[in-house]
């Protein structure tokens, strides 16, 4: 009896730690496969808060690593600072990339040439050549944040490696490259936001299909 119990409390309806793919998520699948076989640099996709983004990115991590082995897939939640700092912003690259230990504890110059390195390592194990990276709650990502991942975009192409991040978040992204290009900052957008889509209900397990507009319910700029 207690054994069953154990066993009820640690199913995945209760843990909440299983991915349906809903409509929009498969429209997220669709959107990643398009942009890895064409190499679009970079993505935007945006939703409401709470609308699953995170178990979004959950499963396309999954579809990923069971479609394409050959990609290194990346995903880094974007932290929010008052003021802008660089160690912390490669730390976070380095975790995301499986570093850990005394290296995070590094200088600026020494986290960079680490993260070019581990990436490298990773792909020459794996016979590939794409990195994909998923910047969670992207919508904290600062100007200064956008202009460090364009360095490390710009280095690993002087490897031969391709760099396609996406940046997923809240509805702001899409202020913000409204800004960029205003600003003139088009090495940015042209970098991380070439494409700006809106999936509807991204990662509700529940997810309704409403389809207002693109493929599965996606609208696409």
């Amino acid at each position: 009896m207690a054994r069953r119990a154990i066993e009820v409390i640690e199913h995945p309806l209760l843990r909440r730690n299983y991915r349906v793919a809903t409509a929009a998520i498969e429209s997220f699948v669709d959107l990643v496969e398009r942009c890895l076989r064409v190499l679009i640099p970079g993505a935007l996709v945006y939703a409401r808060p709470r609308m699953g983004k995170t178990h979004a990115i959950d499963y396309v991590c999954l579809h990923l690593g069971r479609s394409r082995p050959d990609v290194l897939t990346l995903r880094m939640s974007c932290e929010h600072h008052r003021t802008d700092f660089e160690g912390p912003f490669f730390s976070a690259l380095l975790i995301a990339a499986g570093a850990t230990g005394d290296v995070l504890k590094a200088s600026n110059t020494d986290k960079r040439q680490e993260l070019i390195r581990r990436l490298r390592e990773r792909l020459a194990a794996r016979r590939g050549y794409i990195v994909v990276l998923f910047c969670d709650e992207a919508q904290r990502q600062s100007k200064n944040a956008y202009e460090w991942l364009r360095d490390v975009h710009d280095q690993l192409a002087y490897h031969g490696i391709r760099l396609i991040t996406f940046l997923v978040g809240q509805p702001q992204l899409l202020a913000q490259k409204g800004r960029f290009q205003m600003s003139g900052d088009e090495q940015i957008v042209a970098r991380f936001m070439t494409l700006a889509v809106l999936p509807i209900d991204a990662g509700t397990c529940d997810g309704a299909n409403k389809k207002i507009g693109g493929k599965n319910g996606a609208q696409v700029w």
